[in-house]
């Protein structure tokens, strides 16, 4: 049976993105509609988009002032790469950004635990219970 790290290897498709709130309550961080592409490669590096289909667009091209706009682009995208590792008894892949869209990811590892839906990837944080659920499909 081939090891959690080499069945990660390859592209993966965003199906859902799901979190719980302070009292439980299931909701979808980016929307019902978000869409993203996770990708682990030879040797050891990932990367990982993230983005809400409701985005705005830009007002014009070459807009000078962003202020509202850029703020409502950046809270519906989330990227990050850089070097992953799997913890193969544990099932946690960790990811260690070299560039984020979130400053303060960068170097600091991102634990995920592994689960699998049938063939698909199912990634969730590590706190209890697991705040963040990502399931993804191959491509």
């Amino acid at each position: 049976m081939p090891s959690l790290r080499d069945r990660l290897l390859g592209a993966w498709t965003l199906r859902e993105y799901t979190a719980r709130d302070g009292t439980g309550a299931t909701y979808h961080p980016l929307g019902r509609e978000a869409s993203g592409l996770l990708v682990y490669t030879e040797p050891d590096r990932m990367s990982a988009q993230l983005m809400a289909a409701d985005r705005p667009r830009w007002p014009k091209p070459h807009a000078t002032d962003h202020g509202e706009v850029l703020r409502a682009i950046t809270d519906g995208y989330l990227a990050y790469a850089g070097t992953f590792s799997v913890d193969e008894a544990a099932a946690i892949v960790t990811h260690v950004p070299d560039l984020s869209l979130i400053p303060n990811w960068v170097g600091r590892p991102q634990e995920r635990r592994i689960g699998w839906d049938g063939d698909g990837l199912v990634l969730s944080t590590t706190e209890e219970p697991a705040g963040h659920v990502l399931r993804w499909r191959r491509l």
